[in-house]
């Protein structure tokens, strides 16, 4: 493997982490080098870059502006192909701009280059179809999608073993508010936690001044985002941590995986995890309903974590995943 060079992209959301990524991929790759997709990204674009792109987004794309702004982005992704044309492999985890146009003239100068995608949000028709076309491997964190669609199934992971910290917070959430329910969940969760006498931290994030008559409590809303490196700070702080799904989605979010990797109990919504190899219900307490919430025995959080077993832990940490996707055989010990 390390006569391969591999190019890789990442969320956003986990752009703070791109080193662990890199340094990881570096024990079995000869050359590393981060994707950051296949349009500039803002530090990059030009002031005209900018301003023609603005345009041409607010007004019709085959206006003269949006003809202008194509053609500049057409000769980047130009740029880039040839750029990225001496690769092996390139992995795109999460939403990182990998355009069909660009897959195209990448493929035209590399038909060997292997193009992989990870998924951690649920899929649909339109998006499917574009994605086969960009991609020669797609991996799902859901399984509906994986079935209705011809994706692989691989779930999320943990970027590393977070060191132990002393677990002084007692239960823990941190969501955007995009439906109500779930601000009544929390509500409850929060006197639940007052009632017994455990420290609860809430971030529900709501912008400033949206629904400031609708949802009044402040002890559990948040008008600040939260990066997710300093999410990770929580998590490896909480004994427990609230996991509430998007409608319809069965797939396991990141917070499972953070759990685990920060040795951190899960309260969740989801019932499908009693499928997977890690569930034990000394760690994990499925929710049927809002009402179940005042029914959680308080020993759930006095009682210490159930510890898993080393090839449990590795399956679902950054190497195992990386192997697994990569198709990268483990290094014997």
């Amino acid at each position: 493997m390390k006569n391969k060079k591999i190019m890789y992209g990442i969320d956003k959301i986990m752009g703070e982490y791109s080193l662990n990524i890199k340094e990881n991929l570096e024990k079995y790759y000869g050359q590393v080098e981060e994707f950051k997709g296949s349009i500039p990204i803002k530090k990059e674009m030009t002031l005209w870059m900018k301003i023609f792109g603005r345009i041409s987004k607010n007004g019709e794309k085959n206006n003269y502006f949006g003809r202008v702004y194509n053609k500049i982005i057409e000769n980047y992704e130009e740029k880039l192909a040839d750029k990225c044309k001496e690769y092996d492999e390139i992995l795109i985890i999460g939403g990182v701009k990998f355009s069909e146009n660009f897959s195209k003239k990448l493929k035209e100068k590399n038909p060997n280059i292997n193009c992989i995608k990870y998924l951690w949000d649920k899929s649909n028709d339109k998006a499917a179809k574009r994605l086969r076309k960009s991609y020669d491997k797609i991996y799902s964190f859901e399984k509906k999608d994986v079935e209705k669609y011809g994706f692989i199934f691989r779930t999320s992971f943990y970027i590393d073993e977070y060191k132990n910290e002393e677990k002084d917070i007692d239960c823990y959430y941190l969501g955007g508010l995009r439906e109500e329910r779930r601000y009544k969940y929390i509500e409850r969760l929060n006197n639940y936690c007052i009632k017994n006498s455990l420290k609860g931290v809430f971030k529900l994030f709501l912008k400033k001044g949206r629904d400031r008559d609708k949802y009044t409590n402040e002890d559990i809303l948040t008008h600040k985002k939260i990066t997710y490196k300093e999410n990770i700070e929580f998590v490896k702080r909480a004994k427990t941590v609230i996991e509430l799904n998007f409608f319809n989605q069965e797939g396991l979010t990141l917070r499972t995986f953070e759990c685990i990797g920060s040795k951190t109990k899960l309260i969740t919504e989801n019932k499908d995890i009693k499928n997977y190899d890690f569930y034990s219900n000394k760690n994990i307490y499925i929710l049927e309903k809002e009402e179940d919430i005042d029914n959680i025995p308080i020993e759930f959080f006095k009682e210490p974590y159930m510890e898993l077993k080393d090839e449990i832990k590795d399956k679902y940490s950054l190497d195992g995943f990386l192997r697994e996707v990569l198709e990268i055989e483990k290094p014997s010990n």
